[in-house]
């Protein structure tokens, strides 16, 4: 690459944390960096980057200018179009990972770092009595110190929740997103993360899923020719179903609680309600592609007892159930390579148009056309510096015309 290169990778220490000298690695050129990923991913709480320098001298490893705690602001972008993937981070690691044999210490260094929200997450014991995405509004905001406008899908349900010497991530993750219900979405799961441009995420996958897309025109598969000037080429693709080991225990699941007076609920199919993986699968047009004659309404397929619930509870069981599908809604990914995109983080939807060679279905693949979801994204470089970004994308639903199976195999 060379010094004309619209992308720069800025990383600044905070000035408290280097003796009042900043260390400022702005305005060095692209090339000292061998390698720099930004990662984050809906599973994950924290976004985290890691950083490969050459240290020939030994600046880094002998002079002990990067240490556990310090914090930098890391700062992935195009100068000509203004946008970049911006975020705070705090040492972890500081590593010599390719030690050289010289008359001095020297070598690869590689640095991993997390979030700061991380940082200050601690471990606490609190009661909070109010609805769980307040709860977590107030968590994020007072507690992580997220900075922007938080998307928090409104909750129902009033209760005291004791969070007993966890930090936000395990008391948000373990205790709160299972039991979140949602009016709009009353058959979707919650999840919580924070992505790399520091957006806090407390809301559904249906929620998540019925956001408008990032980009207004669709990316698409280009010739390889056309690939560097394309801005919406689909560089590198591969599909992944979710398959039997995700869905199989989801088919019929029956789930049992018990009301005040200590009697086991009696569902529409006997004891226990059943909650069949059709009834979960997300938002929009297309079919869901499972045998039909697997989901019956007489069959378990899992078995779940959730203790007693009384009756002004009843939204937080009907989130467990929810909680077990989480997988299941997003059981149709893709992971696909496109040229860098600062707006294509965790937790936002993108635009696919795909070609087909099959003329009956006008040379469009409809089943893997429309909205993604992102849950995962890794932004880095290639050996040329060149900035790239990588997608896991999922939906729950695909568009299928006529098809041989589909009287026995889709939903």
């Amino acid at each position: 690459m060379n010094y004309d290169s619209p992308f720069i990778f800025s990383f600044i220490s905070e000035v408290a944390d280097s003796g009042n000298i900043a260390l400022n690695y702005s305005q060095q050129p692209m090339t000292i960096w061998k390698k720099v990923l930004i990662m984050d991913s809906i599973f994950d709480f924290y976004p985290s980057i890691e950083i490969v320098t050459p240290d020939d001298f030994g600046m880094i490893s002998d002079g002990l200018v990067v240490m556990e705690g310090m914090s930098f602001i890391a700062m992935l972008g195009n100068k000509t179009t203004g946008e970049f993937i911006t975020h705070r981070y705090v040492v972890q690691k500081n590593e010599l990972i390719e030690p050289k044999i010289t008359t001095h210490l020297s070598g690869d260094v590689l640095l991993s770092l997390t979030s700061y929200h991380n940082l200050l997450d601690v471990k606490n014991s609190m009661a909070w009595m109010n609805m769980i995405s307040l709860i977590a509004l107030e968590l994020g905001v007072t507690v992580l110190k997220v900075m922007g406008t938080p998307v928090i899908e409104p909750t129902v349900g009033f209760d005291t929740w004791y969070q007993i010497n966890e930090t936000v991530e395990t008391f948000l993750k373990r205790k709160m997103a299972p039991r979140a219900f949602s009016q709009s979405n009353p058959t979707s799961p919650y999840i919580t993360f924070i992505n790399c441009r520091g957006e806090f995420y407390f809301a559904s996958i249906d929620f998540l899923f019925k956001q408008p897309a990032i980009n207004l025109l669709p990316y698409k598969f280009s010739s390889e020719k056309d690939q560097s000037y394309d801005m919406y080429a689909i560089k590198n693709f591969y599909t992944m179903q979710g398959g039997l080991d995700i869905n199989k225990s989801n088919y019929n699941r029956k789930t049992f609680y018990r009301n005040q007076f200590g009697i086991v609920n009696i569902g529409t199919a006997g004891d226990g309600e059943l909650s069949q993986i059709n009834t979960h699968i997300g938002p929009g047009a297309g079919q869901v592609l499972f045998r039909k004659d697997l989901i019956m309404p007489l069959i378990g397929t899992d078995f779940s007892d959730y203790g007693l619930y009384e009756d002004k509870e009843m939204n937080f069981y009907e989130a467990f159930k929810n909680s077990l599908f989480i997988d299941s809604t997003m059981y149709l990914r893709m992971e696909i390579t496109i040229n860098f995109n600062p707006l294509a983080v965790s937790g936002k939807t993108i635009l696919l148009m795909l070609a087909s060679t099959l003329k009956d279905k006008g040379n469009v693949a409809t089943e893997y056309n429309g909205n993604w979801l992102i849950i995962g994204s890794r932004h880095f470089y290639d050996v040329d510096q060149v900035p790239f970004t990588r997608l896991i994308i999922a939906k729950s639903r695909i568009l299928i015309g006529s098809h041989p199976f589909g009287k026995r195999f889709l939903i």
